[in-house]
């Protein structure tokens, strides 16, 4: 149910620089399964990263279809998630019913947060970008693992210089793991998109974060749109296109 729907119609055209086979690297240091659009054209000699992140029960497919009609000058990877649920399911962490709450395994939260980290690391290796500006864009369970990665960033974890976190939410332990680097948030960028209808994750959870991401020292922008359930819709992605390009024009 968490998979992004995106509606915008493409001329089916593949860019002949897109890897379209979902690939895990053989050595060990890029052990997360994923899926590679590379740069078309490089903007001031630099290479910006963007990593997309799916939702509970999707898989780096899903996200990857972004990567068709998203600014040509990002080396982008789809990153697949370590939890295996079924042939086509993953998941970054695991969740539980209990008196009709969800509860999230923070175990898993902080091991798929360890393995992503040590994959962004490693990518310098089989890849060249530019290290100051890495991005990540997550939908659903991807959005909460994105805002997470970026705002318990410190001196010995990869530089996030911005995310895009569509239908998400912050977690609820998450304050507790907030960075101390206060420099390492004045630098970040963050858009939060969230549909009013959305009987996953409600906007309620869209409004919360928008209120304690209001009160760090870091850019934010939050968008709303009126009757769109838990996916993202040909507006919203519009907005996302548009705040993605300006982050590498700025």
């Amino acid at each position: 149910a968490q998979n992004p729907q995106q509606t915008t119609e493409t001329n089916g055209t593949t860019k002949k620089n897109t890897v379209s086979a979902i690939k895990k690297d053989a050595k060990t240091d890029l052990s997360l399964t994923h899926l590679v659009r590379q740069a078309a054209s490089v903007s001031n000699n630099k290479t910006p990263l963007l990593l997309l992140l799916h939702g509970y029960g999707s898989n780096a497919k899903s996200m990857f279809q972004f990567s068709k009609v998203l600014d040509e000058r990002f080396l982008i990877l789809s990153v697949q998630a370590p939890m295996q649920i079924d042939e086509d399911g993953h998941k970054w962490y695991s969740i539980d019913f209990v008196e009709k709450n969800i509860v999230r395994n923070d175990e898993d939260i902080q091991k798929s947060c360890g393995e992503l980290r040590t994959f962004i690391k490693n990518l310098s290796t089989h890849f060249e970008f530019d290290e100051s500006q890495i991005y990540l864009m997550g939908f659903s369970q991807g959005a909460i693992m994105s805002l997470e990665i970026a705002l318990t960033q410190n001196e010995n974890t990869p530089n996030i210089a911005g995310v895009v976190a569509m239908s998400g939410r912050i977690d609820d332990k998450l304050m507790g793991r907030l960075t101390n680097d206060k420099e390492a948030l004045q630098k970040l960028s963050i858009l939060v998109t969230h549909g009013t209808t959305d009987n996953v994750i409600g906007i309620a959870e869209a409004r919360n974060a928008k209120k304690i991401l209001e009160q760090l020292p870091l850019e934010l922008k939050y968008k709303e749109y009126t009757n769109m359930p838990h996916t993202v819709s040909n507006e919203c992605l519009k907005d996302v296109q548009n705040w993605i390009t300006k982050q590498i024009d700025k």
